[in-house]
């Protein structure tokens, strides 16, 4: 494969990954899809997405209650969800689920 096919295939890839999460983030500020079931089976797309960009589109939640969240969990905010260890998945689960009551 020639440079001009791999930068149309590199292309076609980085568009069809930005129109999933795209997708995606309108699925969670509907609250179609919970951020906990994302958590435990993330798609392939949101392989290289940080948890703290993911967090921020899930309706309630800002910048500043998502670092909040992410400190409390000692989870870094620059971590990826291919990243995220079994561990610290389920601590950010029951401190979502704390701070919804």
């Amino acid at each position: 494969m020639d440079t001009l096919e791999q930068r149309r295939a590199a292309l076609a890839t980085a568009n069809d990954v930005r129109f999933r999460r795209a997708a995606l983030k309108r699925e969670l500020r509907a609250g179609r899809v919970t951020f906990e079931a994302l958590l435990m089976d993330p798609p392939a797309y949101l392989r290289n997405a940080t948890i703290f960009e993911a967090l921020i589109w899930v309706r309630h939640y800002g910048r500043a209650k998502a670092s909040r969240l992410l400190r409390q969990c000692d989870i870094a905010a620059g971590t990826t969800f291919e990243r995220l260890t079994p561990h610290r998945r389920q601590a950010l689960i029951r401190q979502i689920r704390q701070s919804a009551r």
